[in-house]
């Protein structure tokens, strides 16, 4: 265990029993959604790859727009 986990242990059992449980309800489910994203990553990588390369293709076809002539309008 680390030093700053230790250091979190200490701090939070310093804390009132429901506001502990309320803590360790939100970094479990931060661990459970980073889980998720990274599921969801590794089997997204043909699809960002077609998404990557259609882009490609329309900047190739000048049909794409610089972000800052498109941002202009809303500064």
């Amino acid at each position: 265990m680390t030093k700053m986990l230790k250091t979190l242990f200490e701090r939070l059992s310093a804390l009132p029993e429901d506001e502990q449980e309320a803590m360790v309800t939100r970094f479990l489910a931060e661990l459970d959604d980073d889980r998720i994203w990274d599921e969801l990553f590794s089997r997204s990588g043909q699809f960002l790859e077609k998404l990557a390369a259609d882009a490609a293709a329309e900047e190739v076809r000048g049909e794409t727009q610089d972000l800052d002539e498109f941002l202009k309008p809303f500064k």
